[in-house]
């Protein structure tokens, strides 16, 4: 089978503008934006490979949103919340979304319907109640997951802090000297196994969001994120 391909045009937030495209409708795009010959060509284009072994719960894919808590000083502390949001996909769609809860159809960023955003421990207990996984496999995915967040903190995560901010520079400033922290959101999915074979959950990083959603959409929403920003 081959790889399929997430385009996705900087068009706000919620997933607008994300395709789905196989190899050759992936490659005519590069070559028309490198032409100039695109409506995107003068904006940021991100081409992602899908992840086509990912896992499933209630036969639909789901993402994870996790927040990394950044603390300026004389020395960067940086830790990985114990607290985050499981969001799936509606209707059988191969796309989720983290900042909108669910994309309904392809191209779609309506989440009318969607189901409330899950907290970790209820991954926890779908993973003790699902065949072939079992207790000790969140243990095994959360072990992943701050290796994961490690090697954002050595890569990724630099990058994103160190690009320019617009109209938020001077505050994001501001706060790093009064010592506030900053609070990343990574999204990721999970294969089914690693590139290596080892067995799953195996995650993926999808996209590092620097401003992140904090405000309270749903009870769910609530539990969470203001425990977050408490602790933070």
């Amino acid at each position: 089978q081959q790889p399929r391909w997430w385009f996705k045009v900087a068009s706000g937030h919620g997933g607008h503008g994300s395709r789905l495209l196989g190899a050759t409708k992936a490659a005519a795009e590069i070559e028309l934006l490198a032409s100039g010959g695109s409506s995107s060509a003068n904006r940021e284009v991100l081409l992602q490979r899908d992840v086509d072994d990912c896992m499933k719960l209630d036969d639909c894919r789901f993402t994870l949103r996790l927040y990394l808590v950044i603390i300026e000083g004389k020395v960067r502390s940086t830790y990985l919340a114990k607290q985050g949001l499981v969001y799936q996909a509606l209707e059988g769609s191969n796309i989720t979304n983290c900042s909108q809860a669910a994309l309904r159809t392809q191209g779609s960023a309506r989440a009318s319907g969607a189901p409330p955003a899950k907290d970790l421990d209820w991954l926890r207990q779908k993973f003790d109640e699902t065949p072939g996984l079992g207790p000790g496999s969140f243990s095994l995915l959360w072990r992943r997951l701050r290796r994961l967040a490690l090697r954002c903190i050595a890569g990724p995560i630099n990058a994103t802090l160190e690009k320019p901010m617009g109209e938020v520079n001077a505050a994001s400033i501001v706060g790093a000297c009064l010592g506030l922290p900053k609070i990343l959101g990574l999204d990721v999915i999970l294969a089914e196994r690693s590139p290596a074979g080892l067995e799953g959950p195996w995650p993926w990083l999808l996209e590092v969001n620097r401003f992140p959603a904090l405000g309270m959409r749903a009870p769910s929403d609530a539990s969470i994120k203001l425990r977050i920003v408490r602790d933070a």
